[in-house]
């Protein structure tokens, strides 16, 4: 048969030739009917943490079958990340299948919002199209804009047969480096097995470029192996992914004390071309909005409530292509911080007490008292309590004479009410 010459012939020359000379040598399909099986000896791989973050967070939304990484084999950087995997598909009822997935993180180092990773692709991989691919001459292409193989690429540990026709194969070859990245499963054939893997692929010199490669080895029966087929696949794996627009805008407070304001960051990702952001807000009790700002590349607006109550907040932004997502906050105006607090008496007789009752309306959050008191002929106050949420206090003046007393609360934003009281002690 033609074809057990060429391997023949391949073999004999492969402790002496180059790697690329060899795999450059044309390449003929072998007709067979076997099937490709995904053996359990197929594990999943260790991601770096972002990318398992990523993958994570894309397969909660994701309702098909269940995916096992096998590899991480390339980054692109666009408006965040895509990283490329392949995945071992298993179905309900175990049948395995291999898959291209493509996870879409849009999270860019600096940012200050973290944004949930997307889903962008899960499609096929079927081994037979590149088994018998017929290529004589493999382009190394260019990859596409800011996609790389990442340093951190995963390794997978090939099962022990694999193992030992990649060995025979590449052990001895010079000058070149050829390593695996996932093992995609066997096949019987008449004459021995057929072993599909991805690899990277470089000449040992000084910053290498590096190539991935989708290979078939075959393992004789008569025990010689060869590489049987090749093709580079991650410039063909390099995609424009398009994700639905996502308003990932958000606001700097949901509550506030009537006078302060609140700003507005619109954020989004996704969609088409540039992003424009719309920002309106009314009373909860209103059904009118008002427009703070139209459509604008500003994505930054400050806003200062008018009255003490809920409002409701929306933010749009529209893509290039006309598509509007809305995102909807409530922000509860408090009114300011009153010292509401009482004296049980403001003349009293010497020896005699009298009740302090702090109490505030407004402002934020839980308050606390301070009490302070002095004769009337001083310049200088003494601290009966520090803050505290007590808000009863009794004073026994010591003196027949005229104080002064202070009541002050205090919010959890810090700020200070005071209010004043006169008590003559006859």
């Amino acid at each position: 048969m033609k074809f057990k010459k060429v391997f023949a012939c391949i073999l004999s020359a492969s402790l002496m030739m180059s790697v690329s000379s060899v795999l450059s040598m044309p390449v003929y399909a072998e007709s067979v009917t076997s099937s490709w099986s995904i053996t359990t000896e197929e594990t999943a791989v260790t991601l770096p943490s972002e990318v398992q973050t990523a993958f994570d967070e894309a397969m909660e939304d994701y309702d098909g079958n269940k995916l096992i990484p096998l590899a991480y084999y390339s980054c692109q950087v666009v408006a965040g990340f895509n990283y490329g995997l392949i995945c071992r598909e298993v179905s309900w009822n175990g049948e395995s299948s291999l898959k291209w997935v493509d996870i879409y993180n849009p999270n860019a180092p600096g940012m200050n919002i973290y944004r949930k990773a997307q889903l962008g692709i899960v499609e096929d991989l079927n081994i037979e199209k590149y088994a018998y691919t017929n290529e004589y001459d493999i382009p190394e292409q260019p990859l596409a804009g800011g996609t790389e193989i990442p340093r951190d690429i995963t390794r997978c540990k090939l099962p022990s047969d694999a193992q030992k026709a990649f060995d025979t194969i590449f052990l001895n070859i010079d000058g070149t480096s050829c390593k695996p990245v996932a093992y995609l499963g066997k096949q019987q054939t008449d004459d021995g097995t057929d072993y599909a893997m991805m690899c990277t692929i470089n000449a040992v010199v000084p910053n290498p470029d590096v190539f991935l490669r989708i290979m078939i080895l075959h393992q004789g029966t008569d025990g010689r192996a060869y590489v049987k087929s090749q093709y580079t696949v991650l410039a063909q794996r390099t995609y424009h992914y398009e994700y639905a627009l996502s308003n990932t805008s958000t606001i700097s407070t949901n509550n506030i004390v009537l006078g302060n304001t609140f700003a507005v960051m619109g954020d989004s990702y996704g969609g088409e071309g540039n992003h424009y952001y719309a920002v309106l807000y009314k009373k909860k009790s209103d059904k009118k909005w008002t427009v703070k700002q139209n459509y604008s590349s500003d994505n930054y607006v400050v806003i200062k409530p008018a009255k003490a109550t809920d409002y409701d907040v929306c933010v749009k932004v529209k893509d290039d292509n006309g598509d509007i997502v809305k995102k909807f906050f409530t922000v509860k105006v408090n009114p300011k911080l009153a010292n509401t607090s009482m004296i049980s008496d403001t003349t009293i007789k010497k020896g005699n007490t009298v009740t302090l009752e702090g109490s505030a309306t407004g402002g934020m959050g839980k308050y606390q008292y301070a009490v302070l008191y002095k004769k009337k002929s001083e310049s200088k106050w003494t601290v009966r309590q520090n803050y505290k949420e007590n808000n009863e206090i009794i004073v026994r003046p010591y003196m027949a004479t005229g104080y002064d007393i202070c009541i002050k609360v205090k919010d959890e934003m810090g700020t200070v009410a005071k209010k004043y009281f006169d008590v003559t002690v006859k």
